[in-house]
């Protein structure tokens, strides 16, 4: 379960703050879901996750994206999209026609730790 998860290194501590931050965004987001996305992210540094439009998708370094996954983002902070990795946590949006994942982001929160 999430929230039994100990962390045992400095990025392990990093990932685990990015997904209580994502919970303030999306509330209804289930410990599995949680668990996954720290999971994921821990794979490769690489490795991160976009949530929009109410789905969650699962973003590799080589550009493949998983299936998505529908999340309920009602209750929490507004946004348009969130992009999540070890080394960044931002608001933005999506740009089908821009390349890679799509994303552009749209403040300065971008904490590069890691």
């Amino acid at each position: 379960m999430f929230n039994e998860i100990k962390p045992k290194t400095y990025n392990d501590a990093v990932r685990l703050a990015r997904c209580h931050e994502l919970r303030k965004y999306v509330p209804a987001i289930s410990e599995d879901e949680l668990e996954k996305i720290f999971w994921f992210l821990s794979r490769d540094k690489g490795n991160s996750i976009i949530i929009a439009d109410s789905t969650l998708s699962y973003n590799w370094p080589n550009g493949k994206t998983s299936e998505a996954v529908p999340v309920n983002t009602n209750g929490g902070i507004s946004f348009t999209a969130l992009k999540v990795s070890t080394t960044l946590f931002t608001a933005g949006t999506i740009n089908a026609n821009l390349g890679g994942d799509g994303f552009v982001a749209s403040n300065n929160n971008n904490n590069n730790n890691g």
